[in-house]
């Protein structure tokens, strides 16, 4: 009966030093990675068109949402950004051409992203701007 306690002891303080296996419970200490965000084209005309928004998002945890938020003369409007491949996150905004014969127009687009511990964070802000009428587009960034 003393030889079993003393097995029992031993191996419950043993035990309890062990720190446990690593695993991947842990929160994350941000919130996701967000690199390579940009606008295509990065050259416009007063025409407009359609840009594409996209950047790689990743994190400890799992990505719950990517949100691209443009800003534009006439008002801001946020949208999803979906996942396309791996990291890869995009989506399309369509720019309207800018009829004004001597303002350009600058919009600004910054992307935001949401993990499953409910931490965000946000890229630098991305702008580009929509020539007037006549004026020439600038030049590549």
């Amino acid at each position: 009966m003393v030889f079993w306690f003393f097995i029992v002891v031993a191996a419950l303080t043993g035990l309890a030093g062990c720190g446990g296996g690593g695993g991947s419970n842990s929160p994350a200490a941000n919130g996701p990675t967000i690199t390579n965000a940009q606008v295509q084209p990065s050259t416009w005309s007063s025409g407009g068109g359609t840009a594409t928004i996209e950047a790689n998002v990743s994190d400890s945890s799992t990505v719950t949402s990517v949100t691209a938020t443009v800003t534009s003369p006439s008002g801001t409007v946020a949208f999803a950004l979906v996942n396309s491949s791996g990291s890869l996150y995009s989506g399309q905004y369509t720019v309207p051409a800018n009829t004004s014969s001597s303002t350009a127009q600058t919009y600004t687009v910054v992307i935001s992203a949401t993990d499953s511990q409910g931490k965000s964070s946000s890229a630098t802000a991305i702008t580009f701007t929509v020539p007037a009428l006549d004026q020439p587009p600038p030049p590549p960034a």
